[in-house]
C-alpha cells in the first residue's frame, strides 16, 4: 500500500494540501523583485541560489483573502514543468 505524504497550508480559514514528491523546499518570505505588466497573482521573482524564481500570491489567484502579511508567511517552492 501507498500513502502519499503531503505539505499542508492554508490561506485564510481554508487548507491546503500539495503532494510532497513535487516540494522542493519551503523558505521564509522574500520579497520579490516586481515585474512590470505581469498576471495579477504575480507577486514577482526572487533568485534562489542562482534560479530566478517566480512569485505567486495563490490567495489572489483562488480568490480568496488571506490573513496574514507578506512578512509572516513562507514560500513553497514546487516543481512544475507547466510554463505559466
Amino acid at each position: 500500500m501507498l500513502i502519499e505524504k503531503f505539505v499542508v497550508f492554508s490561506i485564510g480559514q481554508e487548507e491546503y494540501a500539495v503532494p510532497i514528491s513535487q516540494v522542493k523546499e519551503v523558505i521564509y518570505y522574500t520579497i520579490p523583485t516586481r515585474i512590470p505588466s505581469s498576471m495579477d497573482s504575480v507577486i514577482g521573482v526572487i533568485n534562489l541560489r542562482g534560479k530566478i524564481l517566480p512569485i505567486l500570491n495563490l490567495s489572489k489567484e483562488i480568490g480568496i483573502k488571506s490573513n496574514k502579511e507578506f512578512k509572516e508567511q513562507k514560500i513553497i517552492i514546487i516543481e512544475n514543468n507547466n510554463p505559466f
